[in-house]
């Protein structure tokens, strides 16, 4: 695995010197998290803030992150009316013995990504991330490959389309 990665930084090189991608095309919301869940992409799409705490980023930056207790903290924004979206994360994944710690739900669970807890043990899915769109009431969900370690910090980013009900984790 480590043999190709010069490889591909090599593609990635190539690629980003002839492909010219304008980030904010299509973006519904963007949150920073500089002192508060405001959403930064002109949208107005602000995050209300529900129990969870300011804390430090994966880099060090005070009050650029935010702290969840595993049950009910959460930060909520309304966000509706897509047929396709992609959703990037960076989150710190501490082991809370909880069974389904949310990493991110959007409009009243209709798509949201968990990690799967002690209650999947027996299937050894345990740790490994789950995502979920609901679709006019019918469920897709998809499992990541791999587990993400504790006390880490991970970037995470998961694609969903209704048109085909294609699911990706990255």
């Amino acid at each position: 695995m480590f043999k190709h990665k010069p490889i591909v930084a090599a593609i990635a090189l190539t690629m980003s010197a002839t492909i010219h991608a304008d980030l904010t095309t299509g973006l519904v919301a963007y949150y920073p998290f500089t002192g508060n869940a405001n959403d930064a992409s002109g949208n107005n799409n602000n995050g209300t803030v529900n129990g969870a705490t300011l804390t430090a980023d994966r880099n060090g930056n005070a009050n650029s992150a935010y702290s969840f207790n595993g049950s009910d903290d959460n930060i909520t924004a309304n966000i509706i009316g897509y047929n396709s979206i992609s959703v990037s994360i960076w989150f710190y994944n501490v082991n809370q013995n909880k069974n389904y710690p949310n990493i991110f739900s959007l409009n009243n669970h209709s798509l949201w990504c968990e990690q799967l807890g002690p209650i999947y043990a027996s299937h050894g899915t345990q740790g490994k991330i789950n995502c979920i769109s609901n679709v006019n009431s019918t469920e897709y969900s998809i499992l990541s490959i791999t587990n993400p370690d504790y006390n880490k910090w991970h970037h995470f980013a998961f694609t969903f389309d209704s048109g085909t009900k294609k699911e990706l984790i990255y």
